[in-house]
């Protein structure tokens, strides 16, 4: 029943399908125009369930944890249930809209965060390409602000798990690291990488410095 608050179990909702390294933040009581009362969690189906995750989580007013003990009543949920609104794939998008307005009005998301979203709402088909995806879940957004997020969106699976907590990444350093591996120094970058050792971003940072400028010099 789409849109409607059910009890569902908390093991199988995957916090982190689109949103990573922060928990569940809270909402506005009056944000779904009084949809759900209390603390409710708003999730959807996953396109692609795994063998133990079902739902995916887009926001909530408290972390699943704190919920994760209910006892059974009349409204027929279960030990271990959850309440939340699931929400079907034409309701996802808006609320997902007012999940990042809050996440960004909180400094929560980084460039390679927003990236990481993007691509992440891609995989799950709630859109079907980059564009339309920047086009719904960032409608005020100038043109080059969407022509960044866009980047962010396709650079982010070349540097996954390359580079160490791309989350501390600046729009700036993001933005440099895009435009090398766009100019065929994305190998060199990774070898790099892998032979410094490095495995904090300042220090990754650091032994990226002279294969930028050389980059950057390229390019002049």
């Amino acid at each position: 029943m789409p849109n409607q608050i059910q009890y569902i179990p908390f093991t199988e909702i995957d916090e982190e399908v689109l949103f990573r390294g922060f928990p569940s933040f809270q909402m506005q009581g009056d944000t779904f125009n009084g949809v759900c009362a209390g603390k409710v969690l708003h999730v959807f189906e996953l396109s692609r369930p795994s063998r133990r995750f079902r739902y995916g989580l887009i926001c909530g007013q408290a972390p699943i944890p704190a919920n994760r003990h209910t006892n059974p009543g009349t409204s027929g949920h279960k030990p271990n249930n959850i309440a939340a609104v699931v929400h079907d794939s034409c309701s996802v998008p808006h609320v997902l809209r007012e999940a990042i307005k809050t996440a960004e009005a909180a400094g929560k998301l980084a460039p390679m965060e927003l990236g990481r979203l993007v691509q992440a709402a891609c995989d799950q088909r709630l859109f079907p390409n980059h564009d339309d995806a920047v086009a719904s879940l960032f409608p005020d957004a100038n043109a080059r602000r969407r022509c960044n997020i866009r980047k962010f969106a396709q650079f982010h699976d070349l540097v996954d798990g390359v580079i160490a907590k791309p989350e501390a990444l600046n729009q700036s350093q993001v933005l440099r690291l895009e435009a090398a591996f766009r100019k065929g120094f994305g190998t060199r970058i990774r070898t790099l990488l892998q032979e410094s050792g490095a495995t904090q971003p300042r220090e990754q940072w650091a032994a990226l410095l002279p294969i930028l400028a050389e980059a950057e010099q390229k390019a002049a």
